[in-house]
């Protein structure tokens, strides 16, 4: 599998030096578990039988998610799947992975600062954007982000959608089938700093309680958008 890793430094300036990130594109040639082999990634049972863009996107975010463990600690190894089918991630660690097509991205931080999400989109969606807006948006999201940002209106919408699959990603499991795309909501965006903050709309417990803010970034990478939330 050949990698290319984007340097993550100019994607998302403004960012905790705490909350680790990282992006690659990859393609692949020839057998991919040789591929598991070289970078020491276990095959789930689940991916067996699984389509080779399937297996290898799983792959190229495993990748991703070693490479920030290994920052804290050499010895630590690519998340498995848990029985959920999310990343089980070594106990005093938060992240998450995400992919689409040929591009992988994962984050990774110390449960001491708190929780990240991240998210990597298409701007072409498979999903009529007006279909994603009446899954997705409240009005005054679209207010909020037409007004405030001069973005092609074709960018908005996969933007807020990447924004809210990456919060839903920072929630503990036990809360995620809690939340839909309507537990947040966009509340704030500066397209300066590419930054954005979202409140729940909902309790979740006295910890996530309605009106509960936290802050998120944004860019845009040739036809994608990669989005990043955390929450303390």
């Amino acid at each position: 599998m050949k990698i290319y890793w984007y340097q993550t430094q100019q994607i998302m300036k403004d960012l905790s030096d705490y909350i680790h990130f990282t992006v690659l594109r990859f393609a692949w040639d020839g057998v991919l578990d040789d591929a598991f082999r070289i970078y020491d990634v276990p095959v789930p049972r689940r991916l067996a039988n699984a389509s080779d863009q399937r297996r290898a996107e799983y792959l190229a975010g495993r990748i991703g998610a070693q490479k920030l463990l290994q920052h804290f600690d050499i010895s630590l190894r690519a998340p498995l799947m848990a029985d959920n089918h999310v990343p089980s991630w070594p106990s005093s660690y938060h992240g998450a992975i995400s992919h689409d097509r040929d591009f992988a991205s994962a984050a990774v931080i110390k449960m001491h600062h708190g929780r990240v999400g991240i998210d990597i989109e298409s701007l072409s969606p498979k999903i009529a954007l007006d279909t994603i807006s009446q899954r997705i948006a409240f009005a005054r999201e679209i207010d909020t982000l037409t007004n405030s940002c001069d973005l092609p209106s074709d960018h908005i919408l996969p933007l807020l959608f990447s924004a809210k699959e990456s919060a839903y990603k920072a929630f503990p499991c036990e809360h995620q089938q809690h939340l839909d795309f309507h537990s947040v909501e966009l509340r704030e965006i500066d397209p300066h700093l590419q930054q954005f903050t979202f409140s729940l709309t909902h309790m979740l417990n006295h910890e996530y309680e309605a009106g509960f803010r936290f802050k998120g970034w944004y860019a845009f990478l040739g036809n994608r958008v990669l989005t990043l939330v955390h929450l303390h």
